[in-house]
């Protein structure tokens, strides 16, 4: 399977991000705290369903926008597999809580 494009919508620091990705090496370069790290993860989030370094769900939603009145975040990855083309996408939404967006607790 290889990844050929990557979207994220209000995912970690990321409030929309789309790239394509060259056929044989990536490299990513960049200052700290600026989003290599979250890339990896957004790719481990759609091979796993799990966030790699979050113990909620919440904690995956972009920060400043957590105000909103649905706080949600979605990583969304076109591949190519032997069979052909294939499009994978997980979204995250905050549930509501008194306080605002209620940390769902990760499963496993």
């Amino acid at each position: 399977m290889r990844l050929r494009r990557l979207q994220l919508f209000d995912y970690r620091n990321f409030e929309r991000l789309d790239i394509e990705l060259p056929a044989n090496v990536a490299l990513f370069i960049g200052d700290n705290a600026r989003g290599k790290t979250n890339l990896l993860e957004a790719v481990y989030l759609l091979a796993t369903m799990r966030g790699l370094r979050a113990d909620t769900d919440a904690q995956l939603i972009r920060r400043q926008s957590l105000d909103e009145f649905m706080p949600a975040a979605r990583v969304v990855a076109q591949v190519e597999t032997l069979s052909g083309p294939l499009k994978l996408e997980v979204g995250i939404v905050a549930r509501p809580g008194p306080q605002g967006p209620a940390p769902r607790p990760r499963k496993g």
